[in-house]
């Protein structure tokens, strides 16, 4: 009989580990992270020449957290075969992503940049479309000034002393 605390233990195993592989995977599907898309693939990655580090390493967390679980499950149930079964495919299907990542599986924003710049652009800039990136520079413009400005008084306040 297996215990409240066992259970939680068990699932705490199975999600805290790739949570933040998790967080980099979402960072790269939403576009808050775009910058990984410019560098040409890992060794591993390098077979379509494009980079998509960031979703099998999402991939790679979820194949973790059903190891564990199911691993938890052969404990309960031992001798049931289907769990090596399920194990061996929800490998096979991971260590798949790292060597080939359908294109069709992508997220928006990196279809858009493909299609803008064909995937050979290494300038940061091609990442957004262009409306977006002025935003952006106008953003890290204002953050520069206002970071200069606060070291301009502090360096004031402390020659008044």
């Amino acid at each position: 009989m297996t215990t409240t605390l066992e259970l939680i233990i068990v699932i705490g195993l199975a999600l805290i580990p790739p949570l933040p592989l998790w967080i980099i995977t979402w960072s790269a599907w939403t576009g808050r992270y775009r910058r990984w898309a410019i560098g040409m693939g890992t060794d591993i990655c390098s077979f379509q020449g494009r980079n998509f580090l960031p979703f099998p390493l999402g991939v790679f967390g979820a194949a973790w957290a059903v190891t564990v679980l199911y691993g938890y499950f052969d404990m309960i149930l031992p001798g049931d075969q289907s769990i090596r079964l399920v194990l061996t495919v929800v490998w096979a299907g991971t260590l798949a992503t790292f060597l080939w990542w359908p294109p069709f599986i992508t997220p928006a924003w990196y279809k858009e940049w493909l299609k803008r710049s064909g995937g050979k652009s290494l300038d940061p800039k091609h990442l957004w479309p262009l409306a977006e990136w002025h935003e952006i520079e106008k953003h890290e413009r204002a953050k520069r000034q206002a970071k200069a400005r606060k070291r301009i008084q502090k360096r004031q306040e402390n020659a008044g002393r």
